[in-house]
């Protein structure tokens, strides 16, 4: 699994903004928040990898639906006469 590292820096970052620009009272970050965020870009990257896997079963089928059809043709089943 491959999460962009640049989409937590940026979550990093806003933690950071928080700190300096708000007076340490009100320095209040929802861990829900960050939760959500963090949850959606692994959802995110296994909706990616899912779809890769299914791009990938799709080629597979496909090459060997064409090999079966080479090794048909090679062997010219077809032309046998039982």
């Amino acid at each position: 699994m491959f999460i962009d590292a640049n989409r937590i820096l940026e979550l990093i970052d806003v933690c950071k903004q928080c700190v300096e620009r708000l007076p340490e009272n009100e320095q209040f970050i929802h861990v829900t928040d960050i939760a959500a965020t963090l949850q959606k870009l692994i959802d995110d990257e296994v909706e990616h990898l899912d779809k890769m896997a299914e791009e990938f079963r799709q080629e597979d089928a496909v090459d060997e639906t064409e090999t079966f059809d080479d090794v048909e043709e090679l062997l010219d089943i077809d032309g046998l006469e039982g």
